[in-house]
């Protein structure tokens, strides 16, 4: 897993040739010191504003193949002195349940308006196929997994329902996030391939463990990571303890099935119980 501990933020301000001036910030980061992040920083807010002058759109806050993720890890979990598992917080306010070799797969579930965006008798005239309902995605998904699940009679998945779709725990064996074999099994599975992406980056599957901020009537956090000034941790302690508080009113998913076996890799029974108690798994709580 790759959580890099030292941050450096650099901002320029330029001015374009029409006279506007813009503000351009970029981060730099490094495993060994502050000097080299902010190094980094700074010529990463050189090529800000060098691409910004040329009417460049800046990259997005997750670009997942060129940067680690700017998260606060606030627990780490260890076997036998190896990190094994981590929960960290997301740029949206998220508990995240890291894991380096416990694989996860979310497949999202598209929604469908009465099957279809178009009447009847315009989609017969065109020739269009109406968008599979639901239910129909769902089943599909599961049909998948436990296809997969029956080519070994040692594989075992826990399949848990979730707000917008399935997320698939595989129990039986590590897994390398960053080998061929995952990322064709998360293809195979129909893994969001931005997922696939993160875990090959950061080197380690994810889960989230609490709500999507705005799924229980609240904004993201109002600061963003790392917090350098007292102000800031005092904004971003503020938000944390109502969201903590919203939170309780949800969970994040149920469990729907264990598919295989059922047999669990002896590391990997804290990592589940730790996903099962965070999530709310045991409740009636609406998803969120």
């Amino acid at each position: 897993m790759k959580f890099t501990p030292y941050w450096v933020k650099e901002t320029r301000e330029i001015k374009r040739p029409d006279g506007q001036s813009y503000r351009v910030s970029a981060w730099g980061w490094s495993d060994s010191n502050e000097s080299d992040a902010g190094m980094l920083a700074a010529k990463r807010a050189q090529r800000a504003v060098e691409a910004f002058a040329r009417g460049d759109t800046p990259a997005s806050r997750y670009s997942y193949e060129d940067r680690p993720l700017r998260e606060a890890v606030l627990e780490k979990f260890t076997h036998d002195g190896v990190l094994g598992a981590a929960i960290s917080r997301n740029a949206y306010g998220a508990r995240i349940l890291n894991t380096a070799s416990m694989m996860f797969v979310d497949v999202d579930i598209e929604e469908s308006v009465n099957g279809s965006l178009f009447p009847g008798f315009i989609r017969t005239f065109f020739g269009l196929r109406a968008p599979a309902s639901r239910e129909d995605q769902i089943q599909s998904a599961l049909q998948l997994v436990r296809s997969w699940v029956q080519e070994d009679p040692e594989r075992s998945v826990r399949v848990y329902k979730t707000h917008s779709g399935l997320r698939y725990l595989v129990t039986h064996t590590v897994m390398d996030p960053t080998s061929k074999e995952s990322d064709a099994l998360l293809s195979a599975l129909q893994a969001d391939p931005r997922y696939r992406a993160l875990c090959k980056t950061q080197a380690c599957y994810r889960a989230r463990l609490t709500p999507k901020p705005w799924r229980i009537g609240m904004s993201t956090p109002p600061v963003e990571y790392p917090f350098f000034s007292e102000r800031d941790r005092t904004r971003i302690d503020t938000w944390i303890s109502e969201y903590q508080e919203r939170s309780n009113e949800v969970a994040v998913c149920t469990l729907l099935d264990v598919l295989g076996s059922d047999s669990v890799y002896p590391e990997f029974e804290e990592y589940i119980a730790i996903h099962d108690r965070e999530t709310k798994l045991e409740t009636n709580l609406p998803l969120a």
